[in-house]
């Protein structure tokens, strides 16, 4: 099982709502298994699993730099209240390497031409490449 399902199983064994937390906790999560290409926390018993994933136990390796180890850890914290927002998360430093903004291979009305996109899903997708273009 994966460790975001188990993130979701707590929450409701806890009687706890699924909010933003639970997001910024997955983010962390994806981050890791985007640099390793592995789930951080994995055991082949789910009650160490469940364990593991209480008390926020990650392992860094050399494929980490202290930045990357920073912001993970500050969005997999077991405590909801002790992780960083979302807008704090997108100011921290591993992402100041990656403020170049790469052009996007199509604009909104090119995509409506190629996919017969409906109006409401254009709005969404400039909705989407603006708030792209005012990130910091």
């Amino acid at each position: 099982m994966n460790t975001f399902y188990v993130l979701l199983i707590f929450q409701v064994w806890n009687y706890e709502f699924y909010s933003y937390p639970v997001d910024v906790w997955a983010f962390g999560i994806s981050i890791y298994n985007i640099i390793t290409n592995t789930w951080p926390i994995v055991h082949a018993s789910q009650e160490r699993q469940i364990a593991h994933t209480l008390r926020g136990d990650l392992i860094f390796g050399n494929l980490f730099t202290p930045a990357a180890a920073d912001l993970i850890t500050r969005a997999v914290q077991p405590k909801p209240e002790e992780r960083w927002t979302v807008s704090a998360l997108i100011s921290h430093e591993y992402f100041h390497g990656l403020r170049d903004p790469f052009p996007a291979p199509y604009s909104p009305s090119e995509l409506v031409e190629m996919y017969s996109i409906n109006n409401s899903m254009l709005d969404e997708l400039t909705f989407i490449q603006d708030t792209v273009a005012r990130l910091p």
